[in-house]
């Protein structure tokens, strides 16, 4: 609840922030935007285990069952969805394209911003990277392996030819 808060209050605050001219430009209002969205991929629910649940209602003998109360999680995840839903609506208002722009590979949440389109699907800039030492790939050159990714380096000297006499990539 508190990272909802949290969340909340970065919203209002960027909301109320005073702004050199009357309508903020697309790059800002994109930046913004990207702001949130990795805000918001931040946001971790908390576990199931630390949810407090109902007690389950005792057995009865008839053939209906009572009905469960959600926990209260279900709200948090609404408050949520609501507060995107308001700050796309308020975007598209002032023209700004809020559409997602795809799913991403890695972790299968919707691209907003900049997207890295490789090996046949699209990926968020931070997470198209090579799989054996992380670095971003976006904007350098980068080989392929059974489908993932590896930067140049790391590409040679796992899948190079070796040299017979010092064991190098060749």
């Amino acid at each position: 609840m508190d990272e909802l808060t949290e969340v909340e209050r970065k919203v209002s605050h960027e909301r109320e922030a005073p702004k050199s001219s009357s309508r903020p430009t697309a790059s800002a209002a994109t930046h913004e935007l990207d702001m949130l969205m990795a805000d918001l991929s931040d946001f971790k629910l908390p576990p199931q285990a630390q949810v407090s649940k109902p007690p389950p209602p005792p057995q009865e003998e008839g053939p209906y069952a009572r009905p469960h109360k959600e926990p209260r999680i279900k709200s948090q995840i609404s408050n949520l969805d609501s507060m995107i839903g308001s700050l796309q609506s308020n975007m598209n208002r002032q023209g700004i394209d809020t559409s997602s722009k795809g799913t991403c590979a890695a972790c299968d949440k919707p691209i907003f911003g900049k997207v890295i389109n490789a090996m046949k699907r699209v990926w968020h800039p931070e997470h198209f990277t090579c799989s054996q030492c992380d670095t971003e790939l976006g904007n350098i050159t980068f080989y392929e392996h059974n489908n993932t990714p590896y930067c140049e380096k790391d590409y040679h000297e796992l899948f190079a030819p070796r040299c017979a006499y010092c064991n190098g990539p060749i």
